[in-house]
Order: structure tokens, then sequence, then C-alpha cells
């Protein structure tokens, strides 16, 4: 959803809720924010607003809820090309020592796996749909049933030779 269709969603929620004291300016602020990769807690931080009242705000606000859930998708996309940024810089990757050696720098390199693993599974969270780990098997939605008819062996019996 695009950043103009999510401002839309804020007005809409204030006007519904007016018996709530919002500040549509701020929610605006805090899904804009999502939108370019900040988290929740340096969202409030920034705007002088408790991480308590945000998530106050998206429990009785749905369409806010609705927006930031929204908001997080984009920033998942967002994640994504930042995968694609960190895999591509080699900029750390190698420490020259003072005679001109070069050794592989695994810190940078260990840090930069871990940029990228964190970056994925936030993704995955935020977009299960697209990002996620989960594969849909089912054949006919969510509800459908794939059964296996598993039957036991029948016994084999065998025959000795010894016989006595």
């Amino acid at each position: 959803m695009e950043v103009a269709k999510i401002n839309n969603y804020m007005s809409k929620a204030t006007r519904k809720n007016s018996n709530i004291e919002v500040n549509q300016k701020t929610m605006t602020d805090i899904v804009n924010y999502i939108c370019e990769g900040k988290t929740i807690k340096e969202c409030a931080r920034k705007l002088g607003v408790s991480i308590v009242t945000v998530y106050s705000w998206m429990k009785k606000i749905p369409k806010f809820k609705e927006a930031v859930q929204e908001a997080r998708e984009i920033q998942a996309q967002s994640y994504i090309d930042d995968l694609i940024e960190i895999a591509d810089d080699n900029s750390d990757d190698l420490i020259v020592d003072d005679n001109g050696k070069q050794y592989p720098n695994t810190a940078a390199v260990a840090r930069s796996k871990l940029k990228i693993a964190t970056r994925q599974k936030i993704a995955g969270y935020y977009s299960p749909k697209v990002f996620g780990d989960k594969v849909d098997l089912s054949i006919g939605g969510s509800n459908a049933f794939i059964g296996l008819v598993i039957t036991p062996p029948t016994p084999i019996e065998i025959e000795s030779d010894d016989k006595q």
C-alpha cells in the first residue's frame, strides 16, 4: 500500500474515534517512519510519545493498526533491498597489515551475515505471505486436508527348514 493511502486511513481513523484523544499528525508520522525502516520504539522516541501510547492506539484504533501493518510490509520490502546492499558490500572484508598483507576480516563478514539473517527474519515476520519461511502445500485453500492412508504391513510367516 502506498503512503498516500496509509495517510488517508489515518484521517478516517481519527474522525471515527473522536472520543479518543489522538494526534493524527503523530500517527501519520509514525506510519511514515516505519515505511522508512524505523522501529516503533524509534518512532515513539523521535516523536516524544510513549511506546505504550503507540501500542494503545494500535489496540483502540483498528485503522491505525492496519496502517502500521501496511507500513511494516513496505518496511519488509526495504529490508530485502538492504540484503542485496549488505551482501554486495565487500569493503570491510579484508584487513591490510603494515606490510601490505591481506587477511580476512572474519568479524565484518560475521556481522554482515547477522545483518542479513536478522533482516530476512523480520521481513518474513512483517510480510509472511511474501517473505515467510512457511510453504503452503494444501490443495483447495487453508481448510483442505490431504490424507494419507497407511495400511499396516501384513505379517509374513517364515517357514523353518528345521522340522523337529
